[in-house]
């Protein structure tokens, strides 16, 4: 699709996923970020991106919460190597389909130490 073309040619860190938190796509720079290769996200619980469950439940707490949009939160996110990263995830949107199913879409911004 074109949107994730743009996307991808921007190098900015997107993920989108659903409200079963079932990884729908994720930008190159993304997977980049991660350790992963483009394609290998996809289809993955998004819970594989945090290093603990509590740092997954505050992230699902914050990204939920229609009033978090526009808003970022600190939540450190696992790389693929087992490297806890911390990063800005920026809440973008919580996009309702026509099936009623909830869609969230986050950018992830790098905290250089």
């Amino acid at each position: 699709m074109l949107y994730t073309q743009l996307l991808d040619a921007t190098h900015i860190p997107v993920i989108i996923f659903d409200s079963s938190m079932i990884i729908t796509w994720a930008s190159t720079e993304m997977a980049r970020l991660m350790g992963y290769s483009d394609n290998d996200l996809y289809g993955k619980n998004i819970r594989i991106l945090f290093p603990d469950t509590n740092g997954f439940k505050q992230f699902y707490q914050f990204i939920v919460h229609n009033e978090s949009t526009g808003k970022y939160g600190e939540f450190s996110i696992l790389h693929q190597s087992g490297i806890s990263l911390p990063v800005l995830w920026l809440h973008v949107e919580n996009i309702t389909l026509s099936d009623g199913k909830k869609t969230y879409a986050t950018i992830v911004q790098k905290i250089n130490s």
